[in-house]
């Protein structure tokens, strides 16, 4: 399998590509999509800046189109691409993102596209959109689908880690705190992550919390062994520092 390395391979492929989209629509368009960048050895930024060049030319309608074709290749690629489409779609058509990504992580089968996914949309919306983000992971926090709710996790992980203010952490972790006790596996891994990256950058809002924290009937072990995961590597950092 061959490799793409460098931007400019990118930009030509994605080139030849939008041509073909101007000439036989968004099959044509993905068709070389799939063959000539998703075949190959290529690393994520990479297939980000593929999305996003697309992104620039592509209708809005067929980029909702584009999200049912990629999501069949059942690549792992094709879901970077996914989640770009659905990120650059926060700013202006915010809604419709959201409630795109439900349907693509709902179907999901392995925990990879929840978190690839869920890292650059939910991710994206809560550092770009705080209010109205929060507002919508404490509505799918029931969600059926234990997937979309771990893609939840994997956003929140993904703000906080890149600065998410301490405010709106503070919002993230009572959502999480209300799943502290969600028996479902994929639900616990992606929770449980964002509350780990919660007690490594915010200790303060652990503290804030401990007493629910403590309390067995409120909070399950496995929340718990997050939190002092996190704190402990909070304390390493801090001597690191030191």
């Amino acid at each position: 399998m061959e490799s793409i390395t460098r931007k400019g391979e990118v930009k030509a492929i994605t080139d030849k590509a939008l041509e073909q989209y101007q000439a036989d629509g968004i099959e044509a368009c993905l068709s070389i999509v799939q063959h000539e960048l998703l075949e190959h050895k290529i690393k994520f930024p990479l297939l980000e800046y593929a999305a996003e060049n697309l992104w620039k030319k592509l209708a809005l309608e067929d980029v909702v189109r584009s999200l049912t074709i990629i999501r069949g290749w059942n690549t792992i690629g094709g879901n970077v691409l996914i989640g770009i489409f659905l990120k650059s779609m926060l700013n202006g058509h915010y809604r419709q993102a959201i409630e795109e990504t439900v349907k693509v992580t709902e179907t999901a089968d392995i925990w990879y596209i929840c978190d690839i996914i869920g890292e650059r949309v939910y991710g994206s919306a809560l550092l770009n959109f705080a209010d109205r983000a929060i507002i919508d992971y404490e509505r799918l926090a029931e969600h059926k689908s234990p997937w979309v709710i771990r893609a939840l996790g994997a956003g929140a992980h993904h703000a906080i880690k890149q600065g998410l203010p301490v405010q709106h952490v503070e919002q993230v972790f009572k959502f999480l705190l209300g799943l502290a006790t969600h028996k479902h596996k994929e639900v616990r891994q992606g929770i449980g992550w964002a509350a780990k990256t919660t007690a490594k950058f915010h200790p303060s809002i652990i503290e804030q919390h401990k007493e629910k924290i403590a309390n067995s009937k409120l909070v399950d072990g496995w929340f718990r062994r997050k939190i002092e995961i996190g704190l402990a590597r909070n304390k390493h950092a801090q001597r690191n520092r030191g």
